[in-house]
């Protein structure tokens, strides 16, 4: 695999020959619906953790570039990728959250752990701990342990100061960006 950035410039037809539709895994819609989700994971994620939107982005972007070099497995694998991406993201961006926290924050969004007794809390903490470890060393393998991720934030503050971007403009270039990520 190409070690330079450049590994990550896709064109619009390597998105309809993903690995997962490829493999006749998912379709492409529903591969876009997974990637929607998981996306929205991270972001509940994020937002629980209080972790930055930098943060949160860059999970969501190593969370895409994993699935351009694999298909996607069991329905909900994408949440406990998305947790080792938001765990793995908040390192990157010097946010960087305890395991734990990340661990507990996942099984609270993913559903799986309201009402449940507190050793049964524990253990699926637990749980959510050694998925995002056995799983950090494979998402790092897979994005070639690229960790340089450029956003779109610095150049739109760029393009807003030089073509002198109206405040009321500002928001929704923002929002464009922020949505792009899913």
């Amino acid at each position: 695999m190409p070690s330079s950035s450049s590994q990550w410039y896709f064109r619009k037809e390597d998105f309809r020959r993903t690995p997962s539709v490829l493999n006749n895994t998912l379709t492409l819609h529903e591969e876009l619906v997974m990637r929607a989700k998981a996306c929205h994971f991270i972001q509940k994620v994020g937002h629980a953790l209080k972790v930055s939107y930098t943060a949160i982005a860059t999970a969501c972007v190593l969370f895409h570039r994993f699935y351009m070099r694999l298909p996607f497995g069991s329905q909900n694998h994408y949440k406990l990728l998305g947790g080792t991406c938001i765990y793995l993201a908040s390192k990157i961006e010097e946010d960087q959250r305890k395991l734990r926290d990340v661990a507990l924050a996942c099984a609270r969004m993913a559903g799986s752990y309201e009402s449940k007794p507190a050793s049964e809390s524990d253990r699926l903490t637990k749980d959510w701990c050694n998925s995002i470890i056995a799983r950090e060393e494979l998402l790092l393998e897979y994005v070639c342990f690229d960790l340089t991720i450029q956003h779109p934030y610095s150049l739109l503050v760029e393009w807003f100061e030089s073509l002198n971007v109206p405040s009321e403009i500002r928001p929704s270039a923002w929002a464009f960006a922020n949505d792009s990520f899913q």
